[in-house]
């Protein structure tokens, strides 16, 4: 199955599924999941047809959720403004991927490319990307 085919059956599944299958990834709730997995599908569609993701107003913007939905290290997160840039669904996807592998690179690897960025005429990714203050510096990146 494609990511697409996965996040369609995931929005399918009964609530209790969808919870139980959430629980399983550190989330409480089942359509918080379901919506997760829509954003990181259109994400996941808009690199793979080499669409920019600099400086882009996403269309389909991060619902918003509650801290407690999510461990601490995605928390800030759940409140953090703006959800139409690409911080917000990175950090989504920084946070699944440490739950399935709890050793991963690519957290690291993406702070890296990011934070190594040239910044040009005010251009960063703070201002640009929706990156919040300090960003690099949470636990969510280390």
């Amino acid at each position: 199955m494609d990511f697409g085919s996965v996040t369609r059956l995931i929005s399918m599944l009964r609530d209790e599924h969808q919870r139980s299958l959430a629980k399983s990834f550190g989330i409480r709730g089942g359509s918080l999941l379901s919506a997760f997995g829509k954003n990181l599908n259109y994400l996941r569609n808009m690199a793979a047809h080499n669409n920019r993701l600099w400086n882009r107003t996403l269309t389909y913007s991060v619902r918003k959720f509650k801290p407690p939905q999510v461990e601490p290290v995605l928390q800030h997160a759940a409140t953090h403004e703006p959800r139409d840039k690409i911080y917000v669904p990175l950090a989504i996807m920084a946070y699944l991927v440490r739950q399935i592998d709890p050793t991963p690179t690519w957290p690291a690897r993406l702070r890296h490319l990011v934070r190594d960025f040239p910044t040009a005429n005010g251009l960063s990714p703070e201002s640009d990307m929706g990156f919040p203050e300090g960003w690099a510096q949470f636990d969510l990146w280390n």
